[in-house]
C-alpha cells in the first residue's frame, strides 16, 4: 500500500511544481499540523483500517467502507482546519452512509449471496 501511494504521489509532485509557485508556500508549524493531520490520519490510517477489516469481513464489504475515507477527510477539514461543508458534500456524505449501510444489511447479504 505504501508503494501505491508514494508512487501516485509522483504525478502529482510533478504537476504542483509545474502549476503552484512554491514561493507562496509558508513552511509554518500550521503547515506542517496540516500535513501530519492529512497524511496520517486522512490518508493513512484509513486505508490501515480498511485492510484490517479486510482480514475480517466479505470484500464487498470493505469496499463499502473505503468510500468512508473522502468523509473523514471532510470532518477533519471542518473540525481542525475551519472549511465549510457545502449542502452537496452534506448530500454526497448522506448517500455514501446510506450505501454502506445498505451493503451491511442483512437483505442487501441475501441477495447477493443468491446472485
Amino acid at each position: 500500500m505504501g508503494w501505491q501511494l508514494f508512487i501516485g504521489s509522483i504525478p502529482l509532485g510533478v504537476t504542483s511544481l509545474a502549476t503552484e509557485n512554491i514561493e507562496e508556500i509558508q513552511f509554518v508549524i500550521e503547515f506542517y499540523f496540516s500535513l501530519l493531520v492529512l497524511s496520517l490520519i486522512g490518508t493513512a490510517l484509513p486505508f490501515v483500517i480498511w485492510f484490517k477489516l479486510l482480514e475480517r469481513v466479505q470484500l464487498y464489504k470493505a469496499n463499502a467502507y473505503s468510500f468512508v475515507i473522502p468523509i473523514i477527510g471532510l470532518i477533519l477539514g471542518y473540525l481542525f482546519f475551519s472549511e465549510s461543508l457545502s449542502p452537496a458534500q452534506l448530500l454526497g456524505v448522506s448517500v455514501i452512509i446510506l450505501g454502506v449501510a445498505v451493503v451491511n444489511s442483512s437483505n442487501f447479504r441475501k441477495v447477493h449471496i443468491e446472485n
